[in-house]
């Protein structure tokens, strides 16, 4: 895994069914079912290779009763994103196994309709889907379904006259950007855009938007879509790694450093070259770029394990402790940096600081601090570190 990848493993996705089943299902779900991490970053990545792992940690899982009906919805989503038709055909029968019809068996037959769209059994749509009461949370997805069986089974006119009836309420960003898959040309590149401009903007309608933008030559506005999809979904991998891919090529870079230098406030920019430097092995550009972004406000997990990859004993002086420190004060649990600063603390007024910081930190809150403490507090009291 490289050095980029290592640092947005860990995914952090609002709805994450939502985004998996690409707004078909999971509007305003709600649960405490512990989802495999490799499932969260399949969603980011739309990668089948890793979908196909999903599922097989999905499969492995021992979990209690009460999640079983949701594991396999996941494990039908899992199947049916990475084209495994057979297997999602076979897993889906045992979601029909209800006593009584709830509001969220509705769900369950929008997945039906998906899985029937994926067998090219497009005509059984209409009677499965249309009773769908507009009143539910995904009957915008039972709309996607449906819209997209008339596209691919070339019934145009049921296609206009269903897009044409749909209340203005109802369309979502995920409506958009299905209509967006299905078209071509200018009309492509005005779905996409208004796909993130509606809620709720998934991390995929930016990058796609800027795939787009990117075949059409227009880089730099490829560019600011990147920057503001970043803006609002921090940890998504493929909008970091598309953003790198664009600031390759030596006039994006300079026209990043410069947009760097107008706006030294927006993270984003920041966050972005501080990727290029450190996917560059370049680390002492890194850290600075990582070291403004969290100065001018950024406190994401993920920023703080970039500060760890590019951070380098070698340039250990006055002003590196001081962002030490600050980064410290910034992410209290992590034990890294805090070793850090008592490797490296040198002086009368380094100490002082790094003690009343050390002060700070609760050892019932923070398990590993309590004999950090107690060492550096017998060191003040016996002189060996001087207060």
């Amino acid at each position: 895994m490289s050095m980029l990848g290592a640092i947005l493993y860990a995914q952090a996705i609002a709805s994450p069914l939502l985004a998996a089943s690409e707004g078909r299902i999971g509007h305003n779900w709600q649960s405490e079912f512990e989802l495999p991490k490799v499932c969260l970053r399949a969603i980011d990545v739309n990668d089948s290779s890793l979908w196909t792992k999903c599922s097989t940690e999905l499969k492995g899982m021992t979990i209690a009763h009460e999640f079983e009906r949701e594991r396999n919805i996941w494990l039908v989503v899992s199947e049916l994103r990475q084209g495994d038709l057979n297997s999602a055909y076979d897993d889906f029968a045992p979601l029909l196994d209800f006593e009584s019809w709830q509001n969220e068996d509705w769900s369950i037959l929008i997945l039906e309709g998906w899985l029937l769209n994926e067998l090219n059994q497009y005509r059984k749509l209409d009677g499965l889907l249309s009773e769908v009461p507009p009143e539910h949370s995904d009957y915008s997805g039972s709309l996607i379904v449906r819209l997209n069986a008339y596209s691919l089974d070339a019934k145009q006119r049921k296609h206009t006259k269903l897009w044409q009836q749909i209340e203005p309420r109802t369309l979502d960003s995920w409506l958009w950007w299905h209509r967006g898959q299905h078209a071509t040309g200018d009309n492509k590149g005005q779905y996409l855009q208004q796909a993130i401009q509606m809620y709720p903007a998934d991390s995929r309608h930016f990058d796609n938007y800027a795939r787009y933008l990117l075949k059409r030559d227009e880089p730099h506005q490829s560019m600011q879509i990147l920057l503001e999809g970043l803006s609002t979904h921090p940890t998504s991998l493929s909008l970091t790694i598309l953003a790198v891919a664009v600031s390759k090529e030596q006039r994006m870079l300079e026209w990043l450093e410069q947009q760097a230098m107008l706006f030294p406030e927006h993270t984003k920019i920041q966050w972005v070259l501080g990727s290029v430097y450190l996917s560059n092995d370049d680390k002492d550009q890194a850290w600075h770029r990582f070291v403004q972004t969290l100065k001018v406000g950024d406190s994401t997990s993920i920023l703080e394990i970039a500060l760890r990859k590019s951070y380098s004993k070698s340039l250990n002086y006055s002003e590196k402790w001081m962002d030490v420190l600050e980064i410290a004060m910034q992410f209290p649990t992590s034990k890294f940096w805090i070793e850090e600063l008592l490797d490296s603390a040198t002086g009368i007024e380094q100490t002082q600081m790094l003690s009343v910081h050390l002060q700070t930190l609760s050892p019932e809150e923070i398990e590993w601090i309590a004999p950090i403490l107690e060492v550096f507090n017998d060191g003040l009291s016996t002189g060996i570190v001087h207060p």
